[in-house]
């Protein structure tokens, strides 16, 4: 689980939610957040509305002392992270398949 402590008043509900799920399954946030995991803070603030423009300072901060390394940085390890943790049918469906031992390998 994140830690918000200290965050809990300067940043919008909406925007700890959006990086509860991002952080958990890699579920893509909103564009202003998803520019701020990149670094790219000039795109970030172009596309922000005043909530997210007021609370940019503590996200940046968050980003940076929160979040683990290889959640954050750049645009290829933003999408390695999204990739690592996205959820499709398809991998619950191989979940289920090794649990039950009906898995198939490819060689056999």
């Amino acid at each position: 689980m994140m830690n918000f402590e200290g965050y809990d008043k300067l940043m919008p509900p909406h925007i700890k939610e959006q990086l509860i799920a991002w952080f958990e399954t890699g579920t893509k946030p909103s564009a202003f957040l998803h520019r701020a995991l990149k670094n790219d803070f000039v795109s970030a603030v172009l596309c922000a509305n005043t909530e997210e423009l007021e609370s940019i300072y503590s996200v940046a901060s968050f980003i940076h002392h929160q979040l683990p390394a290889g959640a954050w940085g750049t645009r290829y390890v933003v999408d390695d992270w999204s990739k690592a943790r996205l959820i499709t049918p398809f991998s619950i469906k191989k979940e289920e398949e090794y649990r039950n031992g009906t898995h198939q390998r490819p060689d056999s």
